[in-house]
C-alpha cells in the first residue's frame, strides 16, 4: 500500500496579513509596464463639478459618450509610461490646483487623470493593482482653472432616463385624479338631474 501523501502548510504573504492590521489598502504602486482595465465602482455623479451636467439641466450630448468610450478603448491597453508621453497626458491630480477637494479615504490612494482629448475634458481616478477605478468624468475642464477653459462651471445633476419617467409617472397620476374628480361631478349632475 502507497505511503500518504501529506501537503505542506504554506505560509499566509505578508500582504494578505496586514490586511486585517493595517487601515492602509493592499495594493501595489503605480504598474510602469503593464496595461490596464477600467472600473466605474468608484463613480461619483453626484460632484457639483462632475455631474454631466449642461446649462439647460440635461444630460450632456450623447456624442461626448462615444469619445469617452473611444478613449477609453484606445487607452486601455497603452502602458503608463506610453501614457505619460502621448496625447493622453496621463499625470497625478495637483490638489493644490484643483477647484475641489480630493474624494473621501484620498490619502489612501493616488489620483490620475488622463485627457480624452483636447476639448473634451478628463477621466479622473486612482490606479489600484492595473485597474484604472474612475471617480469623475470632467467634461467640462473643472478640477482645474485652465486657459480657454475659464473657472469652474456648476451645473444642476441631469436626471436618469429612469427618474423622468419616476417624474412623468407621478404627473400622469395627478392628471387623472383630477379627471376622476371631474367624471364623478359630472355623473353626480347627471343624476340629480
Amino acid at each position: 500500500m502507497p505511503k500518504a501523501k501529506t501537503i505542506k502548510k504554506l505560509p499566509i504573504r505578508d500582504e494578505v496579513k496586514r490586511t486585517h492590521v493595517s487601515k492602509t489598502l493592499p495594493f501595489k504602486p503605480i504598474p510602469e509596464s503593464k496595461s490596464f482595465t477600467f472600473s466605474f465602482a468608484l463613480l461619483d455623479r453626484n460632484h457639483k463639478l462632475f455631474n454631466l451636467g449642461t446649462s439647460t439641466g440635461e444630460a450632456i450630448n450623447g456624442n461626448w459618450f462615444f469619445d469617452l468610450l473611444d478613449c477609453l478603448q484606445e487607452v486601455h491597453d497603452k502602458t503608463f509610461d506610453e501614457l505619460r508621453c502621448s496625447k493622453y497626458d496621463l499625470h497625478p491630480v495637483d490638489w493644490k490646483k484643483a477647484n475641489t477637494k480630493p474624494p473621501e479615504n484620498a490619502e489612501q490612494l493616488e489620483y490620475w487623470q488622463f485627457r480624452i482629448s483636447k476639448s473634451k475634458g478628463r477621466v479622473i481616478g486612482a490606479v489600484i493593482d492595473n485597474v484604472f477605478y474612475i471617480v469623475w468624468l470632467d467634461a467640462h475642464h473643472n478640477l482645474t482653472n485652465s486657459e480657454g477653459y475659464g473657472r469652474e462651471q456648476f451645473y444642476r445633476k441631469p436626471k436618469s432616463a429612469y427618474e423622468e419617467l419616476e417624474v412623468e409617472n407621478e404627473r400622469l397620476k395627478e392628471e387623472i385624479e383630477i379627471l376622476e374628480q371631474a367624471c364623478n361631478e359630472c355623473e353626480g349632475n347627471i343624476h340629480k338631474k
